[in-house]
């Protein structure tokens, strides 16, 4: 009798270990296609943890352009997609819940990088399209990367070393695929 009980009770832990473990993961698809709309090939697609980017994890796309992510921890991600100079920038997922399985689109787009070197005894601070990038710090270099291809407004504002007022310049700057654009201070 004593045997039977321990039996059903070692058969009662292990059928709820299961259930746990399985209730606090989650999967997560991602299928990636181009901008017009075809599945991708060969893309390396990488989770990180949102509040923790040092934890992350990386699968290949499939043929189906579909990488699957299965017994992940059920968490917020941040998702990033790279194909040759393609990307998509980063996407954050809301968090999963325990035991979901979703699935997301991410759209790859051809992407160049800036490039802006300070030849200048000054720092300057590093505006792109009115946003705040960067300080650059005199006779440094910053690179800018995943830039979307196309037009693009740099502007760089001397920090100190001015007298009456600080130097403004503004650079319009055609970020092409795969491909840096310089600017010289």
């Amino acid at each position: 009798m004593k045997t039977k009980l321990l039996i059903a009770v070692i058969a009662i832990l292990s059928l709820l270990t299961s259930c746990v473990s399985s209730l606090s993961t989650a999967t997560l698809n991602v299928t990636v296609v181009d901008s017009k709309g075809a599945k991708v090939d060969g893309a390396m697609v990488v989770l990180r943890e949102k509040d923790n980017t040092s934890n992350y994890i990386s699968k290949m796309t499939n043929s189906s352009g579909l990488a699957k992510f299965e017994d992940i921890d059920a968490l917020s991600y941040i998702v990033r997609v790279d194909y040759l100079c393609l990307n998509n920038g980063t996407y954050t997922t809301n968090k999963l819940s325990s035991g979901s399985s979703v699935s997301i689109t991410s759209t790859i787009q051809e992407r160049g990088e800036i490039f802006v070197t300070d030849e200048t005894k000054d720092p300057y601070t590093i505006y792109v399209d009115g946003v705040i990038y960067s300080t650059i710090e005199s006779y440094k270099e910053v690179e800018i990367p995943d830039v979307i291809i196309g037009s693009h407004t740099v502007r760089c504002v001397q920090n100190s070393g001015y007298v009456s007022k600080p130097a403004d310049y503004t650079f319009k700057v055609t970020v092409t695929a795969c491909e840096k654009s310089n600017i010289v201070l």
